[in-house]
């Protein structure tokens, strides 16, 4: 090998190298501009909303989620990559791959961060809204979960149900919709959800997959895509929907995404939207409930209707259904990506909406 090669050899290695070095820096650097400055973060998350919204607008008129294309595809992608590096040029060549690999990994870290991890950054939901959030007591979860189970309680027998019992919402894309109109008017009320995003998209191939990992929807930020898994309990979809598009608005914390969904599914004038609202807030209020006060856990649930009861009956079978080892390992991964956004509550964030819910009754009376 001459000189030339040899360092031609090493510029190859140094290149991609660099470019990690850099985006890194610079990913960081924009990071911790968007914790500490206000301005900064505003207007970091004003560009990265816009980016976001022309992406989902754009892969919309893709019938197949392209997110789900993309993770499908690429891992794919990587490990031939790897092998034919291996195979053709050994391991030096293998190395200089997975720098490249690495570059690439970097490169999409860092349209995450700048797209939708300054999200993060936001105010809280509970400033914005104008609501005090406090500690709760179990006086104030039981009233939240007796105001839910009574909006159960007068919903379920309006809503579609199948020759079981059990709920039957119809067509996805008329449910996600409804959830859009919702979302247009709470807008009136809240001006923080104004976002001109595209409609949630139902999961097309990674839909059971993702019920065994133990999750029922993302948003995929370096497409703009939101979507929802159509593998679940009907009685769900709506209110999975709300949360997924509340991502898509520019809100991170999953809390706030569900107190986000509850709030526009529960004002809509649709049936099924106001039911997935109370029954998934009913769900979550209880379960704090029955933690600290099973008695009045007891009370509360023997006030639903048999409908309600049966829905509950339903929902629980969907998620034992999928316990085991792949759900545990999803969940933990979940877990981590959670608290990695500074949410260190991780999996259990998303019933912090209970206490958001406890504040907003507290203002609206």
């Amino acid at each position: 090998m001459t000189r030339r090669d040899r360092a031609r050899k090493k510029r190859a290695f140094r290149a991609p190298l660099a470019a990690s070095f850099i985006l890194l820096l610079v990913t960081v650097t924009i990071w911790v501009c968007a914790q500490n400055w206000a301005e900064a973060s505003a207007r970091l998350r004003a560009c990265g909303r816009t980016i976001t919204s022309a992406l989902g607008h754009a892969w919309s008129m893709l019938p197949i989620p392209a997110s789900e294309l993309l993770l499908i595809l690429l891992p794919v992608l990587a490990v031939v990559l790897l092998l034919r590096a291996l195979f053709r040029g050994g391991w030096s060549h293998l190395g200089l791959t997975l720098l490249h690999l690495l570059c690439a990994v970097c490169a999409l870290v860092f349209c995450f961060v700048c797209w939708y991890g300054v999200q993060y950054t936001a105010p809280p939901l509970a400033k914005e809204l104008g609501l005090t959030v406090r500690e709760s007591t179990a006086e104030q979860l039981q009233s939240v979960v007796r105001r839910t189970a009574d909006l159960m309680n007068e919903y379920a027998p309006e809503v579609p149900r199948d020759e079981n019992g059990a709920c039957d919402f119809g067509s996805y894309s008329e449910e996600a919709a409804l959830v859009m109109k919702a979302y247009a008017s709470l807008t009136e009320r809240y001006p923080i959800f104004a976002a001109d995003v595209a409609a949630p998209k139902r999961s097309r191939l990674l839909g059971t997959a993702m019920s065994y990992v133990g999750n029922s929807g993302y948003f995929f930020p370096w497409t703009g895509e939101s979507i929802v898994s159509y593998d679940n309990v009907q009685s769900h979809i709506p209110f999975n929907i709300a949360h997924e598009s509340a991502h898509a608005r520019g809100i991170g914390p999953e809390a706030e995404c569900n107190f986000a969904a509850y709030l526009a599914c529960v004002e809509s004038d649709d049936p099924r939207l106001i039911y997935s609202a109370a029954f998934n807030a009913y769900v979550y209020a209880a379960n704090a409930l029955n933690a600290v006060a099973p008695d009045l856990w007891e009370v509360e649930y023997n006030r639903l209707c048999d409908q309600s009861k049966y829905d509950i009956k339903v929902l629980n079978e969907y998620v034992h259904k999928y316990d085991g080892p792949v759900k545990d390992l999803g969940e933990s991964v979940n877990d981590s990506y959670i608290k990695a956004t500074g949410q260190p509550e991780g999996l259990q964030s998303y019933g912090l909406m209970v206490d958001l819910l406890i504040a907003y009754y507290d203002q609206v009376g």
